[in-house]
C-alpha cells in the first residue's frame, strides 16, 4: 500500500493537514480549525488500555480550556476505528465531547507516522507541529500542553494530570 513508513512527527516537523468523516456525520478539516485556534490531536485506538486511560485527561483539557474559549482552543480525537466502536469509547472513557473524526483507512495516522498510541500533536497557525506525545500517555506533557493553552486562551492555568489522581507520570503504549 506504502512504499516506506514514515518517522513520526515530532515538535517542529510541517504539520500535516487533513479532512475526515466526523463521528457525528459530515466532515472535519484541521485546516479550518487550525487557522482559528490552537489545535489539539488526540489519535488514538478504542481497545488500546493506554488511550482508555488517557482519554479522561484529554477531555478535562478539553472542557477547562477548550469548551469556554470561544474557539481558541480545541481539541479533535481521531479514531482509527469505526463508527460503532468509536462511540462506546468516547462513551465509556471520559464521555468525550469534542469533536472525533474517523481515521478507519488509517492515511492520517499513516502520514504522521504513528507507530503506537495515543499521540498527542499540538498545531497552530504555524504550519508546524508545536508538541507531541507520541506513543505514552505523559503527564508532564499534558501538563504542559495546558500551559500553552492558558496561555493562548488568556485564562488561568490549572494542572490537568494531579499527583492526587494517583496517575502514572508515563503509560507507554
Amino acid at each position: 500500500m506504502y512504499e516506506s513508513f514514515p518517522r513520526t512527527l515530532q515538535a517542529g516537523d510541517p504539520a500535516l493537514d487533513f479532512d475526515l468523516p466526523a463521528l457525528q456525520g459530515g466532515s472535519i478539516s484541521s485546516l479550518t480549525f487550525r487557522q482559528n485556534s490552537l489545535l489539539l490531536l488526540f489519535l488514538f485506538k478504542t481497545c488500546c488500555p493506554v488511550c482508555k486511560y488517557t482519554a479522561p485527561y484529554i477531555q478535562k483539557l478539553y472542557a477547562q480550556y477548550g469548551v469556554n474559549s470561544g474557539g481558541k482552543f480545541t481539541v479533535i480525537g481521531i479514531s482509527q476505528d469505526d463508527i460503532e466502536l468509536t462511540e462506546m469509547f468516547a462513551a465509556n472513557n471520559g464521555g468525550l465531547s469534542f469533536p472525533i473524526a474517523l481515521d478507519s483507512d488509517l492515511d492520517v495516522s499513516w502520514r504522521y507516522g504513528i507507530t503506537h498510541v495515543p499521540d498527542l500533536f499540538l498545531l497552530g497557525k504555524e504550519y508546524l507541529v508545536l508538541d507531541a506525545i507520541t506513543g505514552q500517555f505523559n503527564a508532564e506533557g499534558i501538563n504542559n500542553i495546558a500551559r500553552k493553552a492558558a496561555e493562548f486562551t488568556r485564562t488561568d492555568f490549572l494542572q490537568i494530570v494531579q499527583r492526587e489522581d494517583g496517575s502514572s507520570d508515563i503509560e507507554p503504549g
